[in-house]
C-alpha cells in the first residue's frame, strides 16, 4: 500500500511540474526587417582647407553658410541568421543637408585663394548602404557578442559655390565606391520581449577618384565611426517596436594636386522604427 501510495504521489508530482513548465519555443529570429525614421538631433559640419605647406583655414557651415538638415529620412536595417553563430547585415540611413546664405569668406590655403563672397550655396548629402557579415562568437539566450565585417557604400554628394569668387570656388564629390568596415555588436535580452542593442562600426574612407567635373580631384582619404544604442520591445512574436540613439561622426579630405579640402561632420540622430521577425 505503502508502494502504491508513493507511485500515486511521484504521478501527481510530475503533472504540476509539468503544468508548471514555462519553457517555450524560441522565438522568431532568423529574419528580421526593420523600416522607420532617422530624425537628426544634431548636425555640424565643418568645410576646411588645407595647403600642403601647412596652412590651413575652416568655416562652419551651419553658422556661416546658413546650412540646414533634413529633420527626418527612411531608416532600413535588418540581418539574416544562417546559424545561432552566424549572420548577414543590411541597412540604409540618409541625411541631407543644403543652405544659402550672403557670406565673406575668404580661405587662403597656401598661394591659392578660395572666394565664397555674394550668393552662397551649398549641399552635403550623406548616404550609407551596408553589407555586414557578422559571427558571434558567445550566444547564449540573454547575450550575444560579435564581430562584424564587410563593406559600406557611402554615397557622398558635396557641392560648394559661389556667385561672385575666383579660381576654385566650386568643389565636388559625387560617390564613393565600396569601401570596408569593421565593427563589434553587443544583444541583450533583458527578458523575452525587451531587448538591448549596441553596435559600432569603424569605415575607412579610401579610394581614388576621377571626376570630370572637378579633374583637380585625385581621392578622398579618411575615417567614419557609426556607433548605435537601440531598445526594442517585441509586442507579438513577429513584431516589435524600437528607438535609437545613433552617434555619426565622419573626417575626410578630398586630394588635390595644389591644396586638400575636406568635410568634419558630427550627427546626433534618433532612429524610431518597427522590425517584422520571421
Amino acid at each position: 500500500m505503502a508502494m502504491k501510495k508513493l507511485i500515486l504521489l511521484s504521478c501527481v508530482l510530475s503533472t504540476l511540474l509539468l503544468a508548471n513548465d514555462t519553457t517555450t519555443e524560441p522565438l522568431p529570429d532568423d529574419l528580421k526587417l526593420s523600416l522607420g525614421a532617422y530624425i537628426i538631433g544634431d548636425n555640424k559640419s565643418l568645410f576646411k582647407v588645407e595647403g600642403h605647406d601647412g596652412v590651413s583655414g575652416a568655416i562652419d557651415l551651419q553658422k556661416v553658410l546658413k546650412m540646414d538638415t533634413d529633420v527626418a529620412s527612411l531608416y532600413f536595417d535588418g540581418y539574416y541568421r544562417f546559424t545561432p553563430h552566424h549572420r548577414i547585415e543590411f541597412g540604409y540611413k540618409g541625411i541631407f543637408s543644403s543652405g544659402h546664405a550672403s557670406a565673406g569668406a575668404i580661405l587662403f590655403p597656401g598661394d591659392h585663394q578660395i572666394d565664397l563672397r555674394g550668393e552662397v550655396n551649398s549641399k552635403f548629402n550623406l548616404q550609407i548602404a551596408k553589407l555586414l557579415y557578422t559571427y558571434s562568437f558567445y550566444h547564449n539566450e540573454d547575450v550575444e557578442l560579435g564581430l562584424s565585417i564587410g563593406v559600406h557604400r557611402t554615397a557622398i554628394d558635396f557641392d560648394l559655390g559661389a556667385t561672385v569668387g575666383t579660381s576654385g570656388s566650386e568643389f565636388k564629390l559625387v560617390i564613393a565606391p565600396p569601401i570596408p568596415v569593421l565593427g563589434v555588436r553587443f544583444d541583450y535580452n533583458i527578458y523575452p520581449e525587451w531587448d538591448v542593442l549596441f553596435s559600432y562600426d569603424l569605415i575607412a574612407l579610401v579610394a581614388d577618384v576621377n571626376l570630370p567635373e572637378s579633374p583637380h580631384i585625385d581621392g578622398i582619404s579618411g575615417h567614419m565611426t557609426d556607433m548605435n544604442i537601440a531598445t526594442e520591445y517585441r509586442f507579438f512574436d513577429n513584431f516589435s517596436a524600437g528607438a535609437a540613439v545613433n552617434y555619426n561622426n565622419l573626417s575626410f579630405n578630398f586630394i588635390r594636386d595644389d591644396f586638400d579640402v575636406g568635410i568634419d561632420n558630427r550627427i546626433v540622430g534618433f532612429a524610431l522604427y518597427g522590425s517584422f521577425r520571421y
